[in-house]
């Protein structure tokens, strides 16, 4: 059955000085939780998020993401995007720093291609400093932020609050995929789920921005085994862009009309898919390979880990690719990868609450 991944709240701080924003975002915090309590809902909502707008001049980047934490701690949400900066501003060699907040999200948006190779070096600090941390960290290939319930790169670009909702709906897909019906079984998902935003939206007295319609994994239940079932071939064989391309469209069709917003993309996490997982270990699924499916999905580059001996070069190689892509697609597109020193490819790491996760080879 179809879970709400995430109900976002999109919040407009009326001050960024430290107090006030933990006053303000907990409040925020404690009466979306209490929505979706009165609403009856709450056991089928994954995260409570709170995302915040990119950071104005002057604001520290570190007092920000200790703010959202005692918020999150105080309030119950769960996760906030709260970090959102330009590679080019000095304030994001803090990153690291910041990120070391344990609920807090964030985004380097790469507005100048010439920034690449700052972004990949701060990508690869904040590897080095906790492998986690870099799961909590996106590059914006975009360059301008992006209103999508998806973190790390959701953030308030549209200046009022709102709420929006990521949906997790696998099982639906898988059996759409097989019986040829995807479109029907995606658009009941998606008419149930609009029904539970309007209403959460509603109880808060704030706007409703829409769904972020992208199909998203976790572990068992698997994006890349309906891209497969799809396709007729292991990924990333000849046939998957196709198959990946063919489940967009099907869910572009379902959630014709609807109120949407964010990225509206499959999503091929790496560490979120077992499957995903699973090719990676067999040798089939490289580096490489992830970079060439991003022309059918969100972010091919997504959550996977490569070994540190690669470093800040082949990060910088990715994102002047990833740079082309996004520009002859025209989508919003995120970069995601963490670089795990002492990690041979082929081989499995620790990484926090996504388990044990195969190292990509080039």
């Amino acid at each position: 059955m179809a879970k709400i991944r995430a109900v976002t709240f999109f919040l407009d701080p009326p001050s960024w000085e430290k107090g006030l924003l933990i006053e303000y975002m907990a409040e925020a915090g404690s009466r979306l939780r209490q929505a979706l309590s009165d609403l009856g809902i709450l056991g089928n909502v994954w995260s409570i998020r709170l995302s915040l707008p990119p950071l104005p001049g002057g604001v520290d980047p570190v007092e920000v993401a200790q703010a959202a934490q005692e918020a999150l701690d105080e309030s119950g949400a769960t996760f906030s995007a709260a970090v959102h900066l330009d590679a080019g501003d000095p304030r994001a060699d803090l990153l690291p720093e910041a990120l070391e907040s344990p609920g807090v999200y964030g985004s380097l948006r790469l507005r100048d291609p010439g920034d690449a190779g700052r972004a990949a070096g701060i990508l690869v600090a904040v590897s080095r400093r906790d492998p986690e941390e870099a799961t909590r960290l996106a590059i914006d290939l975009t360059g301008r932020g992006l209103a999508t319930p998806y973190y790390p790169m959701s953030s308030n670009v549209a200046g009022d609050e709102g709420i929006a909702l990521a949906l997790l709906y696998t099982g639906e897909l898988l059996a759409g995929a097989r019986a040829g019906r995807i479109a029907r079984e995606a658009r009941s998902v998606f008419e149930w789920a609009l029904e539970q935003g309007r209403m959460i939206a509603d109880r808060l007295g704030v706007g409703f921005l829409g769904l972020d319609l992208s199909p998203s994994p976790w572990m068992e239940m698997s994006v890349a085994r309906v891209v497969e079932v799809l396709s007729g071939v292991p990924l990333p064989e000849p046939g998957s862009v196709a198959a990946v391309r063919r489940l967009n469209e099907e869910v572009w069709e379902a959630g014709r009309g609807l109120p949407t917003t964010g990225f509206n993309e499959t999503m091929l996490p790496v560490a979120e898919d077992n499957v995903l997982k699973e090719r990676t270990l067999e040798g089939r699924l490289r580096l490489r390979d992830l970079s060439m499916l991003t022309v059918g999905c969100l972010a091919g580059v997504d959550m996977a880990v490569i070994p540190g001996e690669y470093g800040v070069g082949v990060v910088r190689s990715l994102l002047a690719d990833q740079l082309v892509v996004q520009r002859l697609k025209g989508m919003p597109l995120g970069m995601r990868l963490v670089v795990y020193d002492g990690a041979a490819p082929g081989s499995k790491v620790r990484l926090g609450k996504f388990g044990e996760v195969p190292v990509s080879s080039l």
